[in-house]
């Protein structure tokens, strides 16, 4: 009995001491559960907050711990699905449509064209070709809608 509550303050104490790795561990489990839960971020953000405000209104120290405990690994739950289902905000992708029509962008080139040399395994010598990924900057054509 004696023994086992020896360890247990030594984890207290250690966590503690240094709670970065609690909060980092719980938020990499967040991250690792999140593709087994349903995709709803705000609904993750959401029970973090009224998690948080619960936490705030308890007076006890173990249940306050475990509402926090709960906030860190709901954090990020939420931040694994907003990172893997939401495109940003200047995606080529917001501006694909169905329809057959030309538009008007302004791209902004952030880094140098890459050269990309054909592999050694080609049946005919093919020249090298350049690549590069363009962030779009503005829609000029005020007719499709972001």
């Amino acid at each position: 009995m004696e023994r086992g509550r020896h360890q247990f303050r030594r984890l207290s104490q250690f966590f503690q001491r240094r709670p970065a790795v609690l909060f980092t561990f719980l938020i990499a489990l967040g991250i690792g559960i999140a593709n087994v839960l349903p995709i709803k971020p705000a609904l993750w953000l959401g029970a973090a907050a009224g998690l948080l405000v619960i936490a705030i209104f308890v007076r006890w120290a173990i249940p306050r711990a475990g509402l926090i405990v709960g906030v860190t690994f709901l954090v990020g739950v939420s931040a694994a699905q907003i990172a893997r289902f939401k495109f940003p905000a200047d995606s080529i992708g917001q501006y694909a449509t169905y329809d057959e029509r030309l538009a008007e962008l302004e791209l902004a080139i952030d880094q140098p064209p890459r050269l990309v040399m054909p592999s050694p395994a080609e049946l005919r010598l093919l020249p090298p070709k350049q690549n590069s990924t363009p962030h779009c900057r503005e829609n000029l054509d005020r007719k499709i809608i972001i």
